[in-house]
């Protein structure tokens, strides 16, 4: 505690290393945990355009004939995977056509993708939306639209920090 009520030079350089020291410490956790979180982020959007892009193509055939029920088969695969909430497949028309909810949720009127837009990904709430249209010889012939969870990016970032902020209080200590 001298150290912070010494009027000395020397204890005045170590309070001012110190508070730099612990500013570039608090900068670097900032930033990486801004990455991190950013970096999971993009790698969720990216799996669920994945599992769009295979729902949209096993579903085609049910677009073209007319057929719900085989696309709803094709939606409840999506049982298996954790962080899918909700699933819709519209008709070309946007008439709702077959749709899976692992929670009772639906998909959200809006937003929707634009005539230009093949896929494009939204934050609803705590969860990510994504749509993309689903293509045969050039032509939608209708769009999916997944809604995730985020629960898995909310506990890391909470494991993260907690860790973080351990190293960086190790780190004044």
């Amino acid at each position: 505690m001298m150290l912070w009520n010494s009027r000395s030079i020397s204890a005045r350089l170590t309070r001012m290393n110190l508070v730099v020291s612990g500013a570039a410490l608090l900068m670097a956790y900032i930033s990486f945990m801004a990455y991190d979180l950013y970096t999971l982020r993009q790698n969720l959007i990216e799996t669920i355009n994945t599992e769009a892009t295979i729902v949209g193509s096993n579903s085609v055939t049910a677009l073209l004939f007319d057929d719900p029920q085989a696309a709803q088969t094709t939606l409840s695969a999506l049982a298996g995977s954790p962080h899918i909430r909700t699933a819709s497949i519209f008709d070309p028309d946007g008439k709702l056509f077959a749709s899976y909810s692992r929670t009772g949720l639906t998909i959200p009127q809006q937003p929707r993708l634009t005539d230009g837009e093949g896929s494009a990904s939204w934050v609803v709430g705590r969860d990510i939306l994504l749509g993309r249209k689903i293509m045969l010889g050039g032509k939608s012939v209708g769009s999916v639209y997944l809604l995730a969870a985020t629960t898995d990016l909310a506990h890391r970032a909470r494991e993260y920090g907690l860790l973080s902020a351990t190293i960086l209080v190790l780190c004044f200590l």
